[in-house]
């Protein structure tokens, strides 16, 4: 495949596009000269990729003399030939001693009751250093977060002995043959007559309560209390979300606007000194530029009051006309404006497809003459519409010449320009 295409020069009548094809040719023949490798070492002269060799072979290089430099064959060869193995190297001395471990942990163990069960329970772990083990119940293979699943550490039943039946006291009531039956026959069963132990319970058993406080959790088995107001209660005893705008005074309609698209279009403007605000669809709005003159129609009270201001104005007209240029180039662009009176260039808007560039508008007395720049700022055009005032050196006679220069150009495509000017009415 070519490393750089040109293309060719069908006809020369259409200066324009013949230029842009030998500009463009330029370009490709520049861009290739550029990921060239040069010979005498100009730059840049660096590979930015792999070669491939394509299994040929680099002849006549020179011996290396540093670690990156590619080395001949005859080389590599030398070196192999030459090297013997060296003698051992004697043992080096011992390294010292690390640091000492952390503190180990000692476990807080609790024995729990799970129905005839009893099972073990490590609640917390004390005197060591770093992080904390996990706690739980001890199960068969780890630690388990259910009591269910934690290993029994009564073996199992003896066989009955040959007493009569009768409870011994010395046995504390562990020679019962069935402790669910027995607390169920006391009026104690779990889950029935009394709440089987819950952490979450246990942690809020824990506070200690005073007026105006509501507990609630700070973590898994953790609670604490906050301050119960006048105003909290009187949100919380609300029936639904409508008696509660109303208890904190934002009844919609009354205390608060109900959203509404339109207001929500002018809440999204920004304000601004000498800006007026206008609908421009369903939902959206703008602002426009408010003038002296155009206050000065709307403060009027009748359409005779403002035909009245009307009259007292200065009498103008504003007329505009655009370029629009698909290949940007750095040159100068000569508009023949066609009038049969003066314009006052006020303005000039510029905008791209992408990429930017500078545009410069320029008054000359005769076609061809001596331009002279429009007071102001020159356009930065790009792909944001930009716009620029000109109030000096910018008056445009019959038969004065006006040019465009562009500058500075870096890929801008699409180029839009518009003229903005004014004419005094007779």
């Amino acid at each position: 495949m070519a490393k750089v295409t040109l293309s060719s020069l069908a006809s020369l009548q259409n200066e324009a596009s013949a230029i842009a094809a030998i500009n463009a040719n330029f370009t490709a023949i520049a861009e290739y000269i550029e990921r060239s490798l040069s010979r005498d070492g100009t730059s840049p002269n660096t590979m930015t990729f792999v070669l491939d060799m394509n299994s040929q072979r680099i002849t006549n290089l020179s011996e290396p003399s540093v670690a990156t430099d590619a080395a001949t064959k005859n080389y590599v060869d030398e070196v192999a030939g030459a090297g013997v193995e060296g003698p051992a190297g004697t043992n080096g001395t011992n390294g010292t001693d690390g640091t000492d471990g952390e503190d180990g942990w000692a476990p807080v163990i609790a024995v729990e009751s799970d129905g005839d069960r009893r099972v073990l329970n490590i609640t917390d772990w004390i005197s060591g250093t770093g992080t904390k083990p996990s706690t739980g119940y001890i199960g068969a293979t780890g630690l388990e977060a259910l009591i269910a699943n934690a290993v029994d550490i009564r073996g199992a039943q003896g066989t009955s002995g040959p007493g009569s039946g009768d409870l011994l006291a010395a046995n504390n009531l562990s020679d019962i043959s069935s402790a669910a039956t027995a607390r169920t026959n006391l009026g104690l069963a779990i889950g029935t007559n009394v709440q089987a132990y819950d952490a979450e319970l246990a942690a809020i058993a824990g506070l200690v309560s005073a007026a105006d406080r509501l507990p609630y959790f700070t973590g898994s088995g953790t609670a604490s209390l906050a301050t119960f107001t006048t105003a909290g209660r009187a949100i919380l005893d609300d029936a639904d979300a409508t008696a509660q705008r109303a208890t904190l005074g934002l009844v919609i309609g009354t205390n608060v606007q109900a959203y509404d698209a339109d207001l929500a279009a002018l809440a999204g403007l920004t304000s601004a000194a000498d800006k007026g605000i206008q609908f421009t669809g369903s939902g959206t709005a703008a602002t426009f530029d408010l003038t002296t003159a155009g206050k000065a129609l709307l403060d009027d009270a009748s359409a005779s009051a403002q035909r009245t201001t009307l009259s007292a104005a200065s009498r103008t007209q504003t007329e505009m006309f655009s370029v629009v240029i698909p290949v940007v180039e750095n040159k100068n662009i000569d508009l023949i404006i066609s009038s049969s009176y003066a314009l006052t260039i006020t303005k000039i808007k510029t905008v791209a497809s992408s990429g930017t560039c500078t545009v410069t508008g320029k008054i000359a007395t005769t076609y061809g003459g001596a331009y002279t720049n429009l007071g102001g700022t020159a356009n930065s055009a790009s792909t944001t519409l930009t716009s620029q005032t000109h109030s000096t050196n910018n008056s445009l006679t019959v038969d004065d010449s006006f040019r465009l220069t562009i500058t500075s150009n870096s890929s801008c495509t699409d180029l839009t320009i518009q003229v903005e000017a004014t004419r005094t009415l007779d």
